[in-house]
């Protein structure tokens, strides 16, 4: 029995890029937060984040997607490369297009990292040098299995 997929599912599940375009998303870090003790003491789900509606347009539209979440070909939102927990910037440098998928699975290495460094086996560089590279494989490294 032969499956076909329709050809605008076949261009929305290509369209989904697992990584961020380090040209467009280099990622930024918080200048005012340079050690794991100042980061840890934040209650990141209650700060005020600094993250427009402007910013995020212009990085659904760097990455292709001029209407934004609303345009069908991505069922994505966007997110910080190195994340708020580990001192990431609200800049524009710092977001990329992800699916919401991704945007899960990443959540767990995240909240991982962030963990690890609270209980002071990895230092801030070293849980934001997790997310600078692909953070596909601290997933791998923590998770011992595939995102």
């Amino acid at each position: 029995m032969t499956v076909r997929i329709a050809a605008p599912l076949v261009l929305l599940l290509l369209a989904a890029a697992p990584a961020p375009d380090p040209v467009l998303t280099p990622g930024a870090v918080r200048p005012d937060f340079t050690t794991a003790r100042q980061t840890c003491a934040v209650h990141w789900s209650l700060d005020e984040r600094a993250v427009t509606t402007a910013m995020k347009r212009a990085v659904y539209q760097s990455y292709g997607y001029p209407a934004g979440s609303h345009d069908p070909r991505c069922p994505c939102v966007v997110d910080h490369l190195v994340p708020r927990e580990a001192a990431g910037a609200d800049k524009v440098v710092n977001l990329w297009v992800q699916t919401r998928q991704d945007a899960r699975t990443k959540d767990r290495l995240e909240n991982k990292v962030h963990h690890e460094m609270c209980a002071g086996r990895l230092t801030l560089r070293q849980a934001q040098a997790v997310f600078l590279h692909d953070w596909r494989d601290g997933y791998r490294h923590y998770f011992g299995e595939d995102p």
